[in-house]
């Protein structure tokens, strides 16, 4: 890891953790497509338990719907990224969320709008 890598690390860590402590509180953040975040939070939701074995983990199509990214906001006191899915497969529930916390290197300025 380079010393650039090391420094944006770093950084990256000091802004979860104010972030987590609660500075976005009642704020909604939207994460910028095709970013280091947006790719992570896509790549975290394919590996859950209840889309991993679908062979579209980022989708799960089902009935016309599928996975929609919703906000990225403080939930249960941790930042965190939720995605909805009106008919997922498994589960069939009409409203099916599910969060994800925000990765390590989180920084609002480089991977929101």
């Amino acid at each position: 890891m380079n010393t650039e890598n090391i420094n944006n690390e770093k950084q990256g860590n000091a802004v979860y953790k104010m972030l987590t402590a609660g500075d976005l509180k009642d704020k909604i953040l939207f994460v910028k497509r095709d970013s280091d975040e947006w790719n992570y939070m896509w790549q975290k939701l394919a590996e859950h338990k209840d889309n991993k074995d679908n062979k579209e983990p980022t989708v799960c199509r089902n009935y016309g719907e599928c996975w929609q990214y919703m906000d990225t906001s403080l939930y249960d006191e941790k930042l965190k990224h939720c995605f909805r899915h009106r008919m997922h497969p498994k589960r069939g529930d009409s409203r099916y969320y599910i969060q994800i916390e925000v990765s390590k290197r989180f920084n609002p300025e480089l991977h929101c709008d």
